[in-house]
């Protein structure tokens, strides 16, 4: 009765008006590469409406589904517990048994329908390998983010296992981006739907149960139930609208629905061509209705399951599959040998200070915990989760040991700790001019929240330079999405001021873009942020609104920032962090210059510059500087390398116009590109050396 296609309504509303299911997305694109998918639609709706309600008779009992739960995390919100992992697989037997709290809700006109699936789901006890199991897969992969059939990671046999993959977020982009949160999606079974690899549902995990991460969303683990209807055969109650085009539903007990229902609606009646006329099924778990409304599947949606059962999804219930993937008998379930694993979520740490350790072990239960940590204070603990001090700067490896009667196992991070010492070794004024550079220089770390995009060192553009860090913003990135550059520690108690600036170029890529980046300081090692900076939008565009790719086309597209540090006058090992968040329909970015406790790198004073000779340039390491009458006292001289790091900070002898760079420096200068930073009472400026 209904169609499958109202391929954009379906994700637009859903649960509290997020678009919860990217099903008919990823099928419409199946079905546009496979033509004969279509003629499998059809012979599977004429399958369903000849067996009618007589396939029941061609099962003995409740067909039970192996279930394996992979958790594709990075340690976030999203490694969800077993407890509520749990808590989803018993949502999802008390909705397909109708032993839901909730069934007594189902309004009077649909009870007679309402009915149990006779479905059950179980945790898997014996892997693929045949190896003892607890149904759980962890697995540490930047794909959670913004998820996609590629986050499918590890699938087991789908002719033995549901497989269910736990993300944080879902690409929104199938359908061209903008339409919403999605919430999760499944592949149907008919062949030529989707991959054998990727069969089964993905679901982001705060949606995941109605415990942990998923409390308090209202939706009461209905993702799952919903995603898994879909998994059996089930389409949306509301595709096709009130008319019947291809493909229809074929569920003459679920009421035509004009489009998808939200929030918790008990009256709307959006078509009438139905005989009798009945309101749309808003209680039915194939809506968009909120989870905590949704209560029911019916009979007519059961005979679809039982077709999918006898036709497509065969082997999966068989008693020779429930005995080979350990959930035919649950009364004497083997205690799997634990599989050692942790994480913290600080590993930065100042020389000293404390930090807490999480126990992230996984497939048999832990009995005993022994931790061993390099230079550590303790140097072992029994603990679950400890916390410990570290007395030595430097890497430091962590390790974890776990047992239970099963036997033990153990897991090794080498230099997974970054133990900072609370007096720098980085002394400032310290620059980045990213001259010379071919990558990101040492000193800055670098990350983003979609892996491969974010911070790229450029040769093309930069403030009065060719070179300069840039961020591909006009078409990489979700909303949300943000790209970190961090210092290293810098003692700021050698200043010579106490100063942040840099140069950026930015223009929106429309007046509604809102493209943020912020500055933040520690002073503890990263444990802690302070937001010194944050400019979006307008206030942060240098150029005009571009609804194209933007790029800098000369020093009037740059705009010099300057950020007083004058509260870390005292820290020793002051950290500077860089990000960036994307709107989504933003544009490029493009940093230069970064200087921190010192005078600029470069400046437009023109006449300055002309005051000061350096020859020759290029040179085999050695130099003659020549500086005018009115420069040549109280001057001071920076050398920077290619990486922006500070080789000497001197003052120059007064009355001296002409000296030698090599009895300044008196180390050798390798192959490169040097800036020589010449600070006056007037200003500063700044020169290139070329060593051939």
């Amino acid at each position: 009765m209904k169609n499958l296609f109202s391929i954009i309504i379906c994700c637009i509303l859903g649960f509290n008006i997020q678009a919860q299911c990217l099903t008919d997305e990823y099928f419409q694109k199946q079905l546009m590469n496979n033509p004969t998918l279509k003629n499998e639609i059809i012979s599977f709706q004429k399958g369903v409406q000849s067996a009618g309600h007589s396939l029941k008779n061609a099962r003995a009992s409740v067909r039970i589904i192996p279930v394996v739960v992979h958790v594709i995390h990075q340690y976030g919100p999203e490694n969800i517990s077993k407890d509520q992992i749990v808590d989803q697989i018993r949502i999802l037997n008390l909705d397909f048994r109708r032993k839901n709290a909730d069934a007594s809700s189902t309004r009077s006109i649909f009870q007679n329908v309402a009915i149990d699936c006779e479905v059950e789901f179980r945790l898997a006890s014996i892997d693929p390998q045949g190896s003892c199991t607890d149904g759980i897969d962890r697995i540490y992969s930047s794909l959670t983010n913004t998820a996609t059939d590629a986050s499918k990671l590890n699938p087991w046999p789908k002719t033995k296992y549901l497989n269910i993959w736990i993300v944080k977020t879902i690409d929104d982009n199938v359908a061209g981006g903008g339409i919403g949160t999605v919430l999760g999606y499944a592949q149907f079974p008919y062949p030529g739907s989707g991959a054998t690899k990727t069969d089964g549902v993905l679901i982001r995990g705060d949606y995941f149960g109605s415990i942990g991460t998923a409390s308090g969303n209202g939706n009461n683990g209905r993702v799952a139930t919903h995603e898994i209807g879909h998994w059996l055969g089930l389409f949306h109650t509301f595709q096709g609208g009130c008319n019947s085009s291809f493909p229809a539903e074929n569920v003459d007990d679920t009421p035509p629905v004009n489009s998808a229902n939200s929030g918790c609606p008990s009256s709307r009646n959006s078509c009438t061509n139905d005989v009798p006329d009945l309101p749309d099924q808003t209680e039915n778990y194939m809506d968009y209705t909120d989870g905590k409304c949704q209560n029911m599947f019916s009979s007519g949606q059961k005979d679809v399951i039982d077709y999918t059962f006898q036709n497509y999804r065969t082997n999966i219930s068989t008693t020779a599959n429930l005995k080979a993937t350990g959930v035919y008998d649950t009364s004497n379930i083997a205690l799997c040998v634990p599989k050692a694993d942790f994480y913290t979520p600080i590993v930065n740490v100042c020389q000293g200070s404390q930090i807490k350790f999480y126990d992230n072990s996984t497939r048999g239960k832990v009995a005993n915990y022994t931790w061993y940590f390099e230079n550590g204070n303790p140097a072992i603990d029994t603990n679950k989760n400890p916390t410990v001090s570290f007395t030595k700067a430097g890497p430091a490896y962590v390790k974890l040991v776990v047992a239970n009667a099963s036997g033990k196992d153990s897991v090794t991070k080498v230099s997974y700790i970054n133990v900072i010492s609370n007096i720098s070794g980085y002394k400032t004024p310290w620059q980045f001019s990213f001259e010379g550079n071919t990558t990101i220089p040492s000193e800055l770390t670098a990350y983003t929240t979609t892996g491969s995009n974010g911070w790229k060192l450029i040769k093309t553009n930069g403030y009065n330079s060719t070179s300069c860090l840039y961020i591909n913003n006009y078409n990489n990135f979700n909303a949300g999405d943000y790209c970190e550059l961090t210092t290293v520690p810098l003692d700021m108690t050698t200043k010579l001021a106490a100063n942040l600036e840099f140069f950026l170029s930015y223009a929106r890529r429309s007046t509604s873009s809102f493209d943020n980046l912020k500055i933040f300081a520690s002073s503890d090692c990263g444990l802690n942020w302070n937001n010194i900076y944050s400019k979006s939008g307008g206030k942060l565009e240098t150029s005009t609104t571009l609804n194209s790719s933007f790029t800098p086309a000369s020093a009037a597209d740059w705009r010099r920032e300057k950020i007083g540090l004058s509260g870390y006058q005292a820290v020793q090992n002051l950290m500077l962090k860089f990000t960036f968040i994307t709107s989504g329909v933003g544009n490029n970015f493009y940093l230069d210059n970064i200087n921190i406790g010192g005078y600029p790198l470069a400046t437009t004073d023109i006449e300055m510059a002309d005051n000061i000779e350096i020859y020759p340039n290029p040179t085999n390491g050695n130099a003659t500087i020549k500086l005018s009458e009115t420069i040549y006292n109280n001057t001071r001289l920076i050398l920077v390398d290619m990486t922006g790091k500070q080789l000497t900070n001197v003052l120059l002898p007064n009355n001296t116009q002409t000296f030698e760079l090599g009895n300044i420096y008196n180390n050798t200068l390798s192959k490169g590109i040097y800036q020589l930073i010449f600070v006056t009472e007037n200003g500063s400026v700044s020169k290139s050396l070329v060593v051939e």
